[in-house]
């Protein structure tokens, strides 16, 4: 409705215009209270069916490294000639500085998927075309396993 058309219909009824402005202030007072109450109330839900979903939800697992692995091959792999000892592996190829692992009586050493004991290990080590795998611990530097892999076994 323009203006024109509701001053027209106010003084066909008679009424002064000054009760149409408190007419039409209160529809657009209670126009704005109305969308106020839908919009917190759709506010509310959704904030309801945020929190059941985050409740739902499946808590996500800690990750942290568990051990490291150097990959080599034999002919890099110098042993001791006993238990407990130590090794040095650097962990690339070009030119990284080496890191000294320690050998420990929890180690555990295969050839493929056969398990050795250090003796073995150090006989097929002197082979220098197997591929080496040591896995160690990060912060103790302790030697989990150690696996050498020959294709032609």
């Amino acid at each position: 409705m323009t203006n024109a058309t509701v001053k027209a219909t106010a003084l066909s009824a008679n009424l002064p215009p000054s009760c149409l402005s408190l007419r039409s202030q209160f529809l657009g007072n209670r126009l704005l209270s109305s969308l106020f109450l839908s919009s917190l109330f759709l506010a509310s839900l959704l904030a309801m069916h945020a929190a059941e979903a985050q409740s739902r939800a499946p808590q996500r697992a800690h990750m942290s490294v568990v051990e490291y692995t150097i990959e080599s091959t034999s002919a890099y792999l110098n042993l001791p000639d006993s238990l407990p000892g130590s090794i040095a592996l650097a962990p690339c190829d070009s030119g990284c500085a080496p890191i000294t692992l320690q050998l420990v009586a929890t180690s555990t050493f295969f050839l493929n998927a056969r398990q050795l004991s250090f003796a073995e290990l150090r006989e097929w080590s002197s082979r220098p075309s197997l591929n080496v795998a040591v896995h160690y611990e990060p912060q103790s530097k302790d030697i989990t396993r150690i696996v050498l892999t020959d294709l032609m076994y």
